[in-house]
């Protein structure tokens, strides 16, 4: 069960990494090997994800989980602290959402089938939207010519907000 948590964890962190790239344009740092530091990135999210899994406490896995994505953020993009804690937690907020429905569907979906998908739900729902948000930024990207940043982060916010509600 561990194995499958940390997995879908950096499943997530590939979600989050995914939409800084597509929707929001994030200028990455250089890197000679990019593909490592990427690497490296997931290593340190499966450790923090086991560390989590491990550790029983809501609140604390909540803040050390959103400490070490905005961490390897900063590390992996030259953009404004703020900014990225901005976007970090707007994305947070509108991931978890999807990943809310995504799981009801999934939910739903097994319960008319029959089948028994508790110890793989999670890892399922991240892939599916994982999927979702490659296919949307790909459809983003082509028939965009700017990215949700340029919208402005305030904005961004009230958006946010207004799904929230």
């Amino acid at each position: 069960m561990l194995f499958i948590c940390v997995l879908a964890d950096i499943i997530h962190m590939a979600k989050i990494l995914l939409t800084c790239n597509m929707f929001f344009s994030f200028k990455k740092r250089e890197f000679r090997k990019y593909g490592c530091a990427l690497m490296f990135a997931g290593a340190i999210m499966g450790v923090m994800s086991a560390v989590i899994y491990i550790y029983d406490n809501h609140v604390v896995e909540t803040i050390l989980y959103v400490i070490t994505i905005i961490l390897l953020l900063v590390m992996l993009y030259r953009e404004k602290i703020s900014s990225i804690i901005i976007v970090t937690f707007c994305m947070l907020i509108a991931l978890s959402m999807i990943d809310t429905m995504t799981f009801i569907l999934f939910d739903i979906l097994t319960e008319l089938l029959n089948i028994n998908g508790d110890n793989v739900s999670n890892l399922v729902v991240s892939l599916i939207t994982l999927v979702l948000i490659f296919l949307v930024g790909k459809i983003y990207k082509k028939n965009s010519a700017v990215s949700l940043q340029s919208i402005g982060i305030t904005n961004l916010i009230g958006f946010i907000v207004l799904l929230s509600i």
